[in-house]
């Protein structure tokens, strides 16, 4: 698949669809935009690990990894914040 179309699942699974605003209309990252920082950054961990070139299961299972792994950091850190 192409970048913009696992772009538009992105957009259409986060809430408010605020990642649109994040990327382009091929889902190249964009510079300057403020407010969502989340958003932000889920946006650029899908595009880092997108490549063009493999299957589209793969282009998903790379999409589901790199947020899997930003959801365990994010669990570790409220851990931290509850147990300390």
């Amino acid at each position: 698949m192409q970048l913009i179309e696992l772009m538009k699942r992105v957009d259409a699974g986060y809430p408010g669809g605020d990642t649109e605003m994040y990327h382009d209309e091929k889902g190249v990252p964009v510079e300057g935009v403020t407010g969502d920082s989340l958003a932000e950054f889920v946006v650029r961990a899908i595009y880092e690990g997108f490549e063009e070139a493999e299957s589209d299961a793969e282009q998903l299972f790379q999409a589901r990894k790199a947020i899997r792994r930003a959801f365990a950091d994010l669990n570790s850190v409220m851990d931290a914040l509850e147990t300390r």
